[in-house]
Parts: structure tokens; C-alpha cells; sequence
């Protein structure tokens, strides 16, 4: 990694953009890992950005053709998110205790839902069916903002000046997921937070000061690549990936029925490839894979690899999930490949697992050696 970071991100993003003309290209060399953390001009930053927020009609297209192109579209994601913070939903610091660090009296009356002070456009009511103002809503959303504070204040002990001692990047992750949760009208769950982490780390190491603008003032691709990484964006561009990474897995993995029929899948793909394996586990010890499957599953593997491998994973989802075929309308699934991800690591438990009795087995799916 050494001489990745001895390169200057600017000069990698535009080698990166010259050597792959376009996001198909990228995606490609991602999976292969010819495109990796060893090469001299990777970059993590332009791999997610522009792979997942792109506009993916561009995919047959050169990226240095497009970019300026693609740089209005993020900019439209941004401003959105803007408004959603300062203007749609926002955060209730005020209904927290007065004790808590994190409240805010914010020029109100305690406990007054000061999201009514503005007027919400179509989507909002839409997302929000309940009456701004309602009692059972405002109690949610004072639930789910404390929720999301006693999760992101244990935020990766491993990284404490990151997040744990750093309240500032504490304060824009909590306002992400209240985002998050407010836009989709969805329960916020455990281990979202990781999830986040994992993308809010990733991008912050990239990040450029606002200051160095002047320096690529005068270069038009410079200058957009400059955009891509100014730290100004740093908490918009991670509630972007976010929303997409995250949608997909929810909708598969945070239901309990859902997550039931996605570990029935890995049950069928287990008998198919390893028949041996699947009568240990599922016949002979009657181990329920969904007990052990759902953290897997929800948290993209980030538990069982750590963060410094979950990431490499993560850079190959992504290149999976933004394929495109002349013969499909969307790109494929990210989470396809998890489940192939996932019987990989449990292959290399076989020889512990076929010596183990249920609980022995159990603990070593719990917790991934």
C-alpha cells in the first residue's frame, strides 16, 4: 500500500480514467484484481463512485467522455441530500435529554417537532403517511435518533480517533442514518451503522481540501476530478452509497421471511456443491443457517473478514453488482455473489466442521477464525 499512497490521488484518478475507458472496463478489473489496493493508481474512492453513482446509461461509453456529465448527476444527488438534511428531515437534536451530549435546544421549545416548520414537498408526504406532528411519530423518530447514537458511539473501537473520539464524523454519521431512515420510512437495525462505517472510513481516506481547488482550477478534467473528491462532500456522497448499497440487502436480508427464503437459497446452493458438507451440517448436526447466515448476510461480511479484507470484498460487490450485459435491461445483483463469498469461507471450516460437534460447529460460524 505504500506506494499507492505515494501517489497522489488526483494523478491515480487519472490514470485509473485512461487505462479503463469505461465503467465496464473498471468493473472488470476489479473482479479480475488486476484493478487492486497494489496497484499504483488505485483508488477506492473512484471505483465506488463511479461505479454506483454514475449514470449507468453510460456503461458503452469512455468515462473521460462522460465525466463532466456524470459530475451534474452527483451533483444533483448532493443537493438532495442537502435538502433532505437541512430542509426535509431534520434531526430532532432537541427531543434528546439535556444531558446528552449530542442535544441541541436549536432555538425551539423541547420536545416540539420542529420538522413542521417547513413545508413538505410531495415525496415527503408520501414517505411519511403519519402526520408530521403525530405523537406516536415524534416518539420514532426520538427512539430511533437514540437508537442510532448508542450504536455509532461504539462505532469501531479499532478506529477510536475515527469515530469514537472524533464527535464531529459521529454527528454526520448519525444524521446519514436519520436520513436514511426517514426517506425510505423504514426501521433503522443494528449493524446499519457498520455498514456505513465501513463507507464513511473508505471515503474520508480519499478525501481532498476545499483548499487545493486552485490548484486544478485551469484543468477542466482535473477540476472534475478534483469534484469527485472534495471533502465537502464527504457526508453526501457516503448517504448516496450508502442508499444503494444498503437498499438491496434490506430488502433481502433485514425481514425475517425474506432472510428465511435467502438461507433456504444457500441451503440448496450448499446440496448442490457440497453435498458432504450440506449432510454434516444441515442433516446430521441440524444446524439452522439462518441463525448464523443472518450476520453474514446483513453486515456484507464485515464481522467475519474485518474491515481491512471486508473492503477488498466490497470493492469486488460492487464490480459484480454494476455488470452490464447487452442482454439485461439492469446490472446483476450484488448479492448473487455473496452467497458464493460465503461457501468459499465455509469450505475452509470443512476439516474443523467435520471434527466438531453442533456447538463446537456453531461457535466456529459465530465466530469466523
Amino acid at each position: 500500500m505504500s506506494e499507492v499512497k505515494n501517489v497522489d490521488v488526483i494523478t491515480r484518478a487519472k490514470l485509473t480514467l485512461t487505462k479503463y475507458q469505461t465503467l465496464n472496463n473498471l468493473s472488470l478489473a476489479s473482479l479480475s484484481n488486476q484493478y487492486n489496493e497494489n496497484s499504483a493508481y488505485f483508488t477506492r474512492t473512484l471505483l465506488w463512485k463511479s461505479l454506483l453513482l454514475f449514470d449507468r446509461s453510460t456503461f458503452d461509453h469512455s468515462i473521460l467522455d462522460n465525466l463532466s456529465l456524470n459530475l451534474r448527476i452527483l451533483k444533483q444527488r448532493r443537493k438532495l441530500f442537502d435538502n433532505y438534511l437541512n430542509k426535509e428531515f431534520i434531526i430532532p437534536w432537541n427531543q434528546l435529554s439535556k444531558d446528552s451530549r449530542f442535544y441541541r435546544n436549536m432555538g425551539f421549545n423541547d420536545g416540539q417537532d420542529i420538522t413542521t416548520i417547513y413545508r413538505p414537498n410531495r415525496e415527503t408526504v408520501l414517505n411519511d403517511p403519519l402526520s408530521a406532528n403525530h405523537p406516536e411519530k415524534l416518539q420514532n423518530d426520538k427512539d430511533t435518533l437514540e437508537t442510532i447514537i448508542r450504536d455509532v458511539e461504539r462505532l469501531f473501537p479499532q478506529l477510536k480517533n475515527l469515530f469514537i473520539n472524533n464527535f464531529e464524523n459521529k454527528v454526520k454519521i448519525i444524521e446519514i442514518l436519520f436520513v436514511w431512515y426517514k426517506l425510505n420510512n423504514k426501521d433503522y437495525k443494528q449493524g446499519m451503522h457498520e455498514i456505513l462505517g465501513l463507507i464513511f472510513k473508505s471515503m474520508i481516506e480519499e478525501c481532498i481540501s476545499p483548499m487545493r481547488k486552485e490548484e486544478f482550477s485551469k484543468d477542466d478534467l482535473m477540476a472534475d476530478i478534483f469534484n469527485l473528491y472534495d471533502a465537502n462532500y464527504l457526508q453526501s456522497d457516503c448517504f448516496s452509497i450508502f442508499q444503494l448499497i444498503i437498499s438491496k440487502a434490506y430488502t433481502n436480508y433485514y425481514d425475517e421471511t425474506l432472510l428465511l427464503q435467502e438461507s433456504i437459497k444457500f441451503n440448496l446452493k450448499l446440496h448442490e456443491l457440497d453435498k458432504f458438507l450440506y449432510h454434516i451440517l444441515i442433516t446430521k448436526l441440524k444446524i439452522d443457517s439462518s441463525i448464523w447466515l443472518i450476520r453474514y448476510f446483513r453486515l456484507l461480511l464485515l464481522r467475519e473478514l474485518g474491515l481491512e479484507e471486508g473492503v477488498i470484498i466490497w470493492d469486488k460487490l460492487i464490480a459484480f453488482g454494476s455488470l452490464k450485459s447487452s442482454k439485461l435491461k439492469e446490472p446483476f445483483d450484488m448479492t448473487l455473489l455473496l452467497q458464493y463469498i460465503i461457501m468459499i469461507l465455509l469450505w475452509k471450516l470443512k476439516k474443523q466442521i467435520l471434527e466438531s460437534d453442533y456447538g463446537e460447529s456453531m461457535y466456529l460460524l459465530l465466530h469466523y477464525p
